[in-house]
């Protein structure tokens, strides 16, 4: 099964940010730069190490970089099928199958958060 954007809810640590009343002041934003890093982290990748989540949505790529000695790369879109060789064995086809799937899975999850982490902001 795949997850999309509009049937799947993340649950974040911290489901509403702390609201900004008036013009943002420079502690209402590191209180909302620090309550995003929480969610963030919250949600699980073996990407960028794996000790982070999906901190890398947050994070400038050398701030990423410095914290968790490891890059984050963003899960690319692995296309609208698998992709078999005519000669692929049943065995070989499966596994071809089962990593497009986890890929594709991957992807969207990556999405979901970016999406509901700005959700969360606007």
């Amino acid at each position: 099964m795949t997850m999309t954007t509009s049937t799947v809810t993340l649950v974040f640590p911290r489901p509403t940010l702390t609201k900004v009343s008036g013009e943002p002041t420079i502690a209402d934003i590191k209180l909302l730069k620090k309550e995003l890093y929480v969610n963030a982290a919250a949600i699980h990748s073996t990407r960028g190490g794996g000790a982070n989540g999906h901190l890398a949505i947050i994070m400038s790529e050398a701030a990423y970089l410095a914290r968790a000695n490891t890059a984050f790369e963003i899960p690319v879109q692995p296309g609208a099928n698998p992709t078999h060789l005519t000669s692929a064995s049943g065995p070989q086809i499966t596994e071809i199958n089962r990593k497009f799937q986890s890929a594709l899975v991957e992807h969207d999850k990556y999405l979901l958060v970016q999406q509901q982490l700005k959700a969360q902001i606007l």
